[in-house]
């Protein structure tokens, strides 16, 4: 499912992934065909939780370097995870993150700051 998004994305989007290590890189990933594309991504992927502060703060220093408006701004990202229950999603903490993320991209003239989509696929809801 992830492949299928990264691949969908516009530039400077396309292609690249965040890790869900602490903290989360951005990277371009790798590969010639879906099966060592998903392999590429599976490997850099160390299951720990995701800072998704970092994550925005990542993606609007991409939008400020590649002045990107509004217009060309990413407007939703997903996250796919299959931690299931072991996840630790700390509903509480990604409240308040998403309350700064939204500081820091009004501050730099975005309208809105752009969705995360947390989307477990163990679970059953």
């Amino acid at each position: 499912m992830a492949l299928l998004v990264l691949e969908d994305s516009s530039d400077p989007w396309r292609g690249k992934a965040f890790t869900s290590s602490n903290p989360p890189k951005w990277l371009k990933v790798e590969g010639d065909d879906f099966s060592s594309k998903s392999e590429y991504l599976w490997e850099k992927n160390s299951g720990e939780d995701l800072n998704f502060l970092k994550v925005y703060h990542r993606m609007l220093q991409v939008g400020i370097t590649e002045n990107l408006g509004n217009e060309k701004m990413e407007k939703m990202v997903f996250f796919f995870s299959s931690c299931g229950e072991e996840s630790g999603f700390d509903q509480e903490r990604w409240e308040k993150d998403y309350k700064e993320a939204c500081k820091g991209f009004r501050n730099r003239g975005y309208k809105s700051v752009l969705e995360i989509v947390y989307w477990d696929l163990r679970s059953s809801n």
